[in-house]
């Protein structure tokens, strides 16, 4: 195993959510990186909450497959996606780090591909590659799934490997990015408007968001379409039920990309995320309430997470 104190090159962060009956096999598929023998990896799982024995579970499989490299776990009280993915990032000890999901298996040269990604192109300060689905055995895929499959992230992001900075964003499953930069970000302690996963609530757009943060700090997005991983996708989510739920999240999230990216339209300059953050607060709800768009639970409880940051986000503006 190797060993090194708190320095690695690349830190991959698995956010855990009642991971249970799932984290084995994404264990595995990191524990079979095939890397170079300089390379120093550092897995970190981040229990977000969960309710089941994965944190347990995921160290004693660790254990008995005499994985490579070690393997940290931590505990984020605060559900929500992206409240996993800053402890992760604040505690990475990698300079490059690799948002792994608990559904995903990376190909076997995925971290080494990322490094060396990094190596030979300094500017860049985030990349993204392709997804594809991994169904369970014997499994009926209803024909919609192949017209719908983005919604699960799943496919070619773009049609080639190229800069993306000013013409798309970056699927948050598998995305590789420079662990000082995103950190930097997020000691401005900016309020994320779009929350992601919480628990069983489908809240879409968190992705998105952290892309264009990036890009509003002044930095470059990437696809590579060598870097490849599986996505698991369980029956039961194979269901117009749950695509439905998918589509009412991403569309939730609609007017505040949209404001976002009306700043990104602008020359690329460094700006004051925080303030950005607080004129979209009030834009979005201003337009909640005058159009009285509602999609379900989804859009009330972005409401709710809005409504309640809103003070501080103008407090922090204000100093």
């Amino acid at each position: 195993m190797q060993n090194y104190n708190r320095i690695a090159d690349i830190s991959v962060i698995i956010c855990c959510f009642n991971s249970s009956r799932r984290i084995r096999d994404t264990l595995s598929h990191i524990i079979n990186q095939e890397i170079s023998a300089n390379l120093t990896v550092d897995v970190l799982l981040i229990d977000n909450a969960s309710e089941d024995h994965t944190s347990d579970i995921a160290l004693s499989f660790w254990d008995e497959s005499q994985a490579p490299f070690p393997l940290r776990v931590i505990k984020e009280p605060n559900p929500g996606l992206v409240n996993a993915r800053i402890c992760g990032i604040n505690n990475a000890y990698g300079s490059i780090s690799i948002f792994c999901d608990d559904d995903n298996h990376l190909f076997p040269d995925y971290v080494q591909n990322a490094y060396d990604f990094f190596s030979k192109n300094k500017c860049y300060s985030a990349v993204g590659g392709q997804t594809l689905p991994r169904f369970e055995d014997n499994q009926d895929v209803p024909n919609w799934f192949k017209y719908k499959s983005r919604y699960f992230a799943v496919g070619k992001q773009f049609r080639k490997s190229q800069e993306v900075t000013s013409n798309g964003l970056l699927w948050g499953a598998g995305l590789c990015i420079k662990t000082a930069e995103l950190r930097s970000i997020y000691e401005l302690q900016p309020v994320p408007l779009l929350t992601g996963r919480k628990g069983d609530i489908q809240l879409a757009g968190d992705d998105s968001e952290l892309c264009i943060w990036i890009i509003l700090a002044g930095h470059r997005l990437y696809y590579h379409e060598e870097l490849k991983l599986h996505h698991k996708i369980p029956k039961n989510r194979l269901t117009k039920n749950y695509l439905n739920k998918l589509i009412s999240g991403i569309k939730a999230s609609h007017p505040i990309i949209r404001g976002y990216l009306s700043y990104c339209t602008k020359e690329n300059q460094y700006f004051d995320i925080k303030k950005i953050i607080y004129q979209l607060n009030v834009a979005y709800l201003a337009k909640l309430v005058i159009t009285r768009i509602l999609w379900g639970n989804l859009v009330v409880e972005n409401v709710k997470i809005i409504s309640s940051l809103s003070k501080r986000c103008t407090e922090e503006v204000i100093r």
